[in-house]
């Protein structure tokens, strides 16, 4: 499987994970971003998920598929998970670092933990691509990502040969950024 931009470091099994349920829960508490809420929804909406159920961190779950977004800073439930997975949180990692972790063990869980909001929002966008189309239901493969910018400061310089850019291309521009984490 190819993610684009290609994380830091993956480990993605082909033959591992589990279908999206038509039923899903969103674990998500007060301090979660909310762009990396609504990048969630809409995936799972694009995956026809029927019905998405809204859980707030500290509530029980019941669903047969739970998405847990945002890292500690946003959600201790995340860590929580995350150390029953096995798999290390995003604390260590630079700022707008992002793990994005996907198990079935006893229960079909991911979490999407950024070191910030904005690595919450980069792991949401991952969450996106892994997502693959299988017949009956879409499929989510067992993965750990662990992702993070080399440079704190990312951007484009416009400088080309041929006519200027017009307003629509800068704004393509930046929309492609957006999708791609830049």
């Amino acid at each position: 499987m190819d993610l684009n931009p290609t994380p830091q470091e993956q480990k993605i099994s082909e033959d591992k994970g589990f279908p999206l349920t038509p039923d899903v829960g969103i674990v998500v508490s007060k301090d979660t971003d909310e762009q990396a809420i609504h990048e969630v929804l809409r995936a799972l909406e694009d995956a026809d998920v029927k019905r998405i159920v809204r859980i707030n961190a500290g509530e029980k779950v019941t669903t047969p598929v739970t998405i847990w977004i945002g890292g500690p800073s946003e959600n201790m439930g995340s860590a929580l998970v995350l150390d029953q997975m096995g798999v290390e949180g995003p604390e260590a990692l630079k700022d707008e670092g992002d793990v994005l972790a996907s198990k079935q063990k006893g229960k079909k869980q991911i979490v999407l933990a950024g070191k910030d909001k904005t690595g919450t929002y980069y792991a949401a966008k991952t969450f996106k691509h892994l997502i693959q189309d299988r017949e009956g239901r879409d499929w989510v493969p067992e993965a750990e990502i662990r992702d993070w910018p080399e440079m704190p400061i990312r951007g484009s310089i416009e400088g080309f040969y041929g006519p200027p850019w017009t307003h629509e291309d800068r704004l393509s521009q930046l929309e492609f950024y957006g999708e791609n984490k830049h």
